[in-house]
């Protein structure tokens, strides 16, 4: 049987965990550096994953790269104010509408692999997978501790995927919600579904042929993989 590999962002494509996800880094950053990148735009960016980020702003402002025990510090950190966040209000880390659904309901059929590819640290990705109920351990998980690009992560899960099969896939899919998660799948040429949940357009003006809002049409997502398979 041919398997399909399905990979999975987290913020904003599994996860509706932008809002607090950037508070609870802003917060972060400026308790371990004394800098405020409130204003900072992620598009301005080399590589748009915590490492990148991390080691591009502290380049900017202080022309040299983070230190290992700086690193540290802010995973730490932000660690921390992501767990006060969701104890204080975990409604803040809610599920994209079907997503955990969907994602268990590949992970149940023999015709998928599913792997998670995220710009996240593992510790606050763990957290934000943790609370809308989606297990990472029995799949492939490849973050931002191991590669700054997301190329490279998505080439990592990728990678840890055929550890688990075994065997090569028929074809990779990718779920992503940011324009980088988009120019990623053209690096590495391979299909792209976009979940636009402000369903502003942003992702079909990129180029992104299929684009939903979230994941509770199953069925059209499910008719999409199965064409994508056969092209």
């Amino acid at each position: 049987m041919s398997v399909q590999l399905v990979i999975f962002d987290i913020d904003g494509t599994l996860s509706d965990t932008k809002k607090v996800e950037d508070k609870c880094f802003m917060t972060a950053f400026h308790k371990a550096f004394g800098l405020d990148i409130s204003q900072a735009n992620w598009d301005d960016f080399p590589h748009v994953t915590d490492w990148a980020i991390t080691e591009t702003i502290i380049s900017r402002a202080w022309e040299r790269l983070p230190t290992a025990e700086e690193y540290e510090r802010i995973i730490g950190l932000f660690e921390k104010e992501l767990i006060s966040e969701l104890e204080r209000e975990p409604g803040q880390f809610k599920e994209i509408q079907g997503a955990s659904a969907f994602f268990h309901l590949l992970q149940g059929q023999e015709a998928f692999q599913v792997g998670i590819a995220t710009g996240s640290w593992s510790r606050s990705a763990r957290i934000k997978l943790k609370a809308i109920g989606i297990d990472q351990t029995p799949v492939a998980f490849a973050h931002s501790d191991l590669h700054k690009s997301r190329a490279d992560i998505t080439r990592a899960a990728i990678g840890q995927a055929q550890e688990l099969t075994k065997r090569p896939f028929d074809q990779v899919v990718y779920f992503g919600d940011g324009s980088w998660d988009y120019r990623t799948c053209k690096e590495l040429d391979i299909p792209f579904i976009g979940i636009d949940v402000k369903n502003d357009g942003k992702l079909s003006n990129l180029g992104a042929q299929h684009v939903f809002q979230h994941f509770s049409q199953q069925e059209a997502i499910l008719e999409l993989l199965d064409t994508l398979r056969s092209q």
